[in-house]
Formats: C-alpha cells, sequence, structure tokens
C-alpha cells in the first residue's frame, strides 16, 4: 500500500487493504484470502524482520611482527614474520612448512635478502629498521632509491670506455630490477677465446661484460636484457631467478687460484663495478661471486680464491 492509499481511510480495513493482503499473500506463497490470519501473519513478521549481517569473514591481512628475532627463535612472531616474507616473496610456502614458526636457517636467508633489497645490513636478523622497513613493503611501498650500507654517496662515478662485442645469448628479464652483480672467472687465460664462447650461440653462455687479461671491458649484452651466467641459483640461500636481477660479469683468468688476476683487471674492475653499484642501486652484500649464487653449494668456485675482493669493495664503498 502507498501512504496515500491509507489515508483515504486509516484504521478502516477497507477494499485497498485487502488488495494490499492479498498482494501479500500471494508473493509469498500464502492462499490469497485477503483475510490477515495466522500464517500471513507469520510471514509478515519474517518479512519485517531485520536481516542478519552476514559473518565477517577473517582478515587476512599480514603485518609485521614487533618482536626482535633471530635464529633459533620460535613461536608466533616468526610464523607471521614468515607469512610476510612469503606475501613478499622471500620464502615460499613450501619453505615455511618445513618449519613453520621456528626462525632456522631458510627464514634467516630470507630475512637476509630482504635486508639486502631494501639496502639494510644482511645481518639476518630482524630488528627495528628491518620491521621499518617490512612494514613499508607490506604497505606496498617500493625501496628507496638510495643503495648501499655505507657513505659516499655523493661520489660522481661514469660509465667506463667498453669495447661493444654483442652476444645473441640473452632474453628478457621480464621486468625484474637489477639488485645483484655477479663475477666470474672464464677458466681461461685467452681472450679471445673467451669472446668466442660467449658470443656463440651453440654454448648457450653469455655475461654481460668480460674483463680482458690487459683490462679491456667487452661488453656482450645490453644491461636491461638477461643475460646467461648464473645458471641454478639462490640469492642468501633463497632460490630465485638470478639470472634475472644480475649483471654477470666474467673475467679471463683460469681459475687455478694460482694464476694472477692482472693489475689492468683490477683496475677496470675498480671502475665498472662500482659505477653498476651506484646506477643500479646494487648494495654491497649483492656485490658476490658465482660460487655465491650457485645451487648446490659448491657447484662452482669462481672467481678464484686468489681474487682480491676487499679493492673491489672499498671501490664501490666510495660511491654508495
Amino acid at each position: 500500500m502507498t501512504q496515500a492509499q491509507v489515508n483515504t481511510g486509516p484504521g478502516i480495513f477497507g477494499p485497498r487493504t485487502t488488495a494490499a493482503v492479498k498482494a501479500f499473500q500471494k508473493k509469498h506463497g500464502i492462499q490469497t484470502t485477503g483475510n490477515y490470519g495466522p500464517l500471513t501473519r507469520a510471514a509478515l513478521k519474517k518479512a519485517l524482520a531485520p536481516k542478519s549481517a552476514a559473518p565477517k569473514k577473517p582478515s587476512s591481512t599480514v603485518k609485521a611482527p614487533t618482536a626482535t628475532l633471530k635464529r633459533g627463535a620460535k613461536g608466533s612472531s616468526v610464523l607471521q614474520l614468515q607469512k610476510a616474507l612469503v606475501k613478499l616473496g622471500f620464502m615460499t610456502q613450501a619453505q615455511v612448512n618445513t618449519g613453520p614458526g621456528i626462525f632456522g636457517p631458510r627464514t634467516e636467508a630470507a630475512v637476509k635478502s630482504f635486508q639486502a633489497k631494501w639496502h639494510l645490513k644482511a645481518d639476518g636478523v630482524y630488528g627495528p629498521k628491518t620491521r621499518a622497513a617490512l612494514e613499508k613493503a607490506l604497505a606496498g611501498q617500493k625501496p628507496p632509491k638510495t643503495g648501499g650500507t655505507t657513505g659516499g654517496g655523493s661520489t660522481k662515478v661514469t660509465k667506463p670506455p667498453v669495447v661493444w662485442k654483442p652476444s645473441p645469448n640473452f632474453n628478457s628479464r621480464n621486468g625484474m630490477d637489477i639488485d645483484t652483480i655477479v663475477l666470474h672467472h672464464t677458466a681461461s687465460n685467452n681472450t679471445a677465446g673467451d669472446l668466442a664462447t660467449l658470443r656463440s650461440k651453440a654454448a648457450q653462455v653469455s655475461a654481460h661484460y668480460l674483463i680482458g687479461r690487459d683490462g679491456t671491458i667487452y661488453q656482450l649484452v645490453d644491461d636491461k636484457m638477461r643475460a646467461w651466467h648464473a645458471g641454478k641459483s639462490a640469492l642468501h640461500g633463497v632460490p630465485t631467478d638470478v639470472n634475472g636481477r644480475s649483471i654477470g660479469i666474467e673475467i679471463t683468468n683460469d681459475g687455478s687460484g694460482h694464476t694472477p688476476f692482472t693489475e689492468a683487471q683490477y683496475k677496470a674492475l675498480e671502475k665498472l663495478v662500482p659505477w653498476l653499484a651506484k646506477t643500479y642501486k646494487v648494495p654491497i652484500e649483492n656485490i658476490l661471486g658465482h660460487k655465491d649464487v650457485a645451487v648446490p653449494k659448491g657447484r662452482k668456485t669462481d672467481p678464484a680464491s686468489n681474487f682480491d675482493w676487499t679493492r673491489i669493495r672499498n671501490a664501490v664503498k666510495k660511491v654508495l
């Protein structure tokens, strides 16, 4: 009924009220007598009752735990941290399932990887700084543009001269950002032979750069493309597509541990690696050797044990 219809006979059960009752009865599957009896009253009471709200679904929001955590910790806070790392792609659910709520080596490796990505000290300890970064990441923020864990960020660096020797062995990074630099030795002292291998379609291997024995820097693959140098690999213990997120640098050296890397090669690396680290905001924790990322551990040994990492890292620290 409308209020206007009621106003023609308020409180009087006339033909308009009878018609309205019949319409209600028809809609609710009741015999359309027009009489307001027990069945009609029950249906009307049900129709007038407030509808119950649908049960609320439990929140699926993943939050950063507040406690400081490190290897050996156990409990709900660790599980909360693991869930956050899974959501952000630093752990897999399968890895969590091997020790849910236990801060073991896999969780520690994932924390280190997250810390490196956010330019924090990659010590594997979940403390206040890591928590603050995790909260930002869970809120959808990206890591800061400023990279590294040491000062000197105002130093200007330019790309050193390179000789372009294109290789056909590359593909797309599929949107992955560059956050890692991987150094290799070629297992040869023949730069010309190394160039031939890295440029051979049949070899199916490549790197972005090759440092010859005389210090010449050859570029084989554009930085924005994915070179094929790391193989099956992990970053800080977390399986990932290292090729997709890294720059690969080969150094002509037989890898015996007895053949010195030349002074010219070190000087070239002291220019190239800092420029790459500065340009792509690569944290120093992510400047690694092939042996540091190869899976399984021990699959690779490069660069050889006589490689002077201190020289390269000191050069990088000056610009980050």
